[in-house]
């Protein structure tokens, strides 16, 4: 019996070490894999999430302030309109002006040249005397 109780005594042992070897072996090998995979992060994978979406109606309203209020941009607004209209009347005076002008110089030279041989000397003198009174009206306060 004693020899039976040795051996089971023996294989107690030999179980014993085989499983703390056997433990041994296995936290090696976990330690091993976690070594590479903290070397080697491209092996990794990255954990997975999930993207949740989400759509909602908001209501929005544009509000501008300029730095003035309704009634003070729409008075700046009339005064701009204002001043246009005033520049529009300047540049129509002007251009009337010069289209004046133009006749005085071009009917000037027509009846001493061309025309000369149509229009008798009183009327024609009468005629330039007029022109000339429109031109110093252009260029006096006219």
């Amino acid at each position: 019996d004693d020899k039976k109780d040795d051996k089971k005594d023996d294989k107690k042992d030999d179980k014993g070490k085989k499983g703390k070897e056997d433990k041994e072996a296995k936290d090696k090998e976990e330690d091993a894999e976690a070594d590479a995979a903290m070397e080697d992060p491209k092996e990794q994978e990255p954990p997975k999430t999930k993207t949740v979406t989400r759509v909602e109606r908001l209501s929005v309203e544009t509000v501008m302030k300029l730095g003035m209020s309704d009634k003070e941009m729409q008075k700046a607004v009339q005064e701009e309109f204002d001043m246009a209209l005033q520049d529009r009347v300047v540049q129509e005076t002007q251009d009337c002006r010069n289209q004046l002008e133009e006749y005085v110089y071009a009917m000037r030279d027509a009846l001493g040249g061309r025309l000369k041989a149509y229009a008798e000397e009183k009327p024609a003198q009468e005629f330039i005397e007029r022109l000339n009174k429109m031109e110093d009206w252009l260029y006096g306060n006219g």
